[in-house]
């Protein structure tokens, strides 16, 4: 059970991250 609780939280680092590319990115394409 807590095995699978963690797998949710593990999925939400990749999702914060994936926020902050796409942020960078459309900072940088305005900036162009």
């Amino acid at each position: 059970m807590p095995t699978t609780t963690s797998m949710p939280t593990t999925m939400s680092m990749p999702t914060t991250t994936s926020m902050s590319t796409i942020t960078t990115t459309a900072r940088t394409t305005q900036q162009l």
